[in-house]
């Protein structure tokens, strides 16, 4: 086809995934809050981030939703890490 001058031979194109599709609710928490995941990829590995960087806490993901209890965590913020086929990050706020 040509439009504007410019030929295009596109065929079709499909969707690649290039993150995962991640649900985190409640969020901002009070004592726990859940982490899920939606499509057919899933991390393998989740890590639970203070904001300076340290890991907390570090999950091994075989299913989905995962559970956050508070216990030991202090209020503010944090960012949870996903690794596996593609990486990923999110903040979570804890009240």
């Amino acid at each position: 086809a040509i439009e504007d001058g410019c030929v295009s031979n596109t065929v079709g194109i499909n969707e690649i995934q290039t993150s995962y599709s991640i649900q985190i609710s409640p969020n901002p928490m009070d004592e726990k809050t859940m982490v899920s995941f939606g499509g057919e990829k899933h991390p393998e590995k989740m890590q639970l981030l203070d904001i300076s960087g340290r890991i907390i806490r570090t999950y091994s993901i075989q299913n989905s939703p995962i559970i956050i209890e508070r216990e030991d965590l202090s209020p503010g913020s944090y960012f949870l890490l996903f690794q596996g086929q593609y990486s990923d990050m999110r903040k979570i706020i804890v009240r």
